[in-house]
């Protein structure tokens, strides 16, 4: 059964089918033509004839150009999915159901990909968009979406979003309900905890081996940078081993051996502030710390560190001290004369019985022992250890002619060498004992600045 080309596509019967008059009609004439339109409209119609050329939907469906519903598309123009509904119902719906017998936690319900093609012409991901379950438990089930994007090559998740918006690499993971958790937190570029951020982290003689062994208390603080943040954990650290992660082992930096001397206390951790530790050293530069640490078995991968307070080793053991935020006392029965004499003394830089490597506010006791018989006047006078031109703080003593004691409490920031001015004046004479103690320390540890 032939038919014309395009445009028409005319269908044209046979020439047999004609009946001439005056002739018999044959049953060739009947038969056959009916019989040719039959099998015609019963095949498979190509698109030019107004079929689809296929015998099923999905074949018709790819014939005609659509999208398959069984097989991967390639769309060359963008897609819009339209929903005519004047209700206040979602719609349209775009729904990724992944029908599984055993659903489990860890399992990928579906992506959304997006990408493009690279410099050499390769095709990359850049970024998707999916989501996985945490706990398939009926009735109480969990689930939450992830970001992720290519960084330096690498695709890996950014972003979590399940009770609260969590980081892969924050501590506790999922703080909840209302919750973001980031080891880091950056308003337009800078962090939005105070510089020197520091709470908690305190330091203590431990009861057992308090010769050797200091406590930490458990809090949260800045690295020295103030680029990262850790929570901090309490752990006990031997002051007489070599440094090892954990509590109950060493702390003390591997390259020097133990001495009468300054030791500043850093807590350490590594990026996303995990396997936080703590870690002694003589060194008050940050940069030499980690440098140190960096070098220790098993230290390579830190980070960050951040001192947290500075001890005093002398006559082989940890001096006894009691720490209140950031006050500092020598927890002894009676305070040891840094300065104990009967004549002047000219204004010169004295040591004092303190942290060295780091600059403090030192704690000062001023006292004058008066002897019967003695009348004199004298001027005690402690000055800034970095700067003698500073406002002294002291006092002036009118001594009297009984045994009596005079004494007061000042403060004055030392230099590094854990050394103020000290300078004596007036009438001093043997019969008084002017002293010069130190009962303890502030030491900010860098929370300001």
């Amino acid at each position: 059964m032939p038919r014309s080309g395009p445009p028409t596509y005319t269908y044209t019967l046979p020439p047999i089918y004609i009946a001439v008059p005056g002739t018999t009609i044959t049953a060739a004439q009947h038969n056959e033509p009916l019989e040719d339109i039959a099998s015609t409209f019963n095949s498979v119609q190509p698109i030019v004839w107004g079929g689809t050329g296929a015998s099923n939907a999905a074949a018709a469906l790819a014939a005609l150009g659509g999208a398959s519903l069984t097989a991967s598309n390639t769309f060359t123009a963008s897609q819009t999915i339209r929903m005519s509904d004047d209700g206040a119902g979602a719609g349209p719906l775009l729904t990724l159901d992944r029908l599984s017998a055993t659903p489990a936690a860890s399992d990928i319900l579906g992506e959304v990909v997006f990408s493009g093609r690279d410099s050499g012409a390769g095709t990359q991901t850049y970024g998707l968009i999916g989501a996985d379950i945490v706990d398939p438990t009926a009735a109480s089930e969990d689930g939450r979406l992830f970001l992720q994007s290519v960084i330096a090559g690498t695709l890996a998740t950014r972003a979590y979003v399940g009770a609260g918006i969590y980081s892969p690499n924050a501590t506790l993971g999922d703080g909840g309900a209302d919750t973001i958790n980031y080891p880091t937190y950056l308003l337009n570029g800078v962090n939005t905890f105070p510089s020197g951020f520091l709470y908690g982290c305190t330091i203590a003689n431990n009861a057992a081996d308090a010769a050797n062994d200091i406590d930490f208390a458990a809090g949260k603080c800045a690295d020295s940078t103030n680029v990262s943040i850790a929570a901090c954990t309490a752990k006990t650290k031997q002051l007489d081993a070599n440094w090892a992660a954990g509590t109950n082992a060493g702390m003390r930096y591997s390259g020097a051996a133990i001495a009468n001397t300054t030791y500043h206390l850093y807590a350490v951790w590594k990026p996303g502030g995990v396997d936080q530790d703590y870690y002694a050293d003589p060194s008050a530069v940050p940069a030499t710390v980690l440098a140190h640490l960096q070098a220790e078995v098993g230290g390579s991968a830190y980070a960050y560190v951040r001192r947290v307070g500075s001890i005093v080793r002398s006559g082989g053991a940890i001096r006894a001290f009691v720490q209140d935020g950031d006050r500092f006392m020598w927890n002894v029965t009676s305070l040891p004369a840094d300065v104990a004499q009967t004549t002047t003394k000219t204004k010169a830089l004295t040591a004092m019985t303190l942290p060295s490597g780091v600059r403090v506010r030192g704690l000062f006791r001023l006292a004058i022992a008066v002897t019967t018989g003695s009348s004199q006047n004298e001027n005690v006078l402690v000055y800034d250890g970095a700067n003698a031109n500073i406002a002294a703080e002291g006092f002036f003593f009118r001594t009297a002619t009984t045994d009596t004691i005079f004494y007061t409490d000042v403060e004055q920031f030392t230099n590094t060498s854990a050394q103020v001015y000290v300078e004596i004046t007036g009438n001093p004479s043997t019969l008084n004992t002017t002293s010069v103690s130190t009962a303890g320390w502030v030491d900010t540890r860098g929370r300001l600045g």
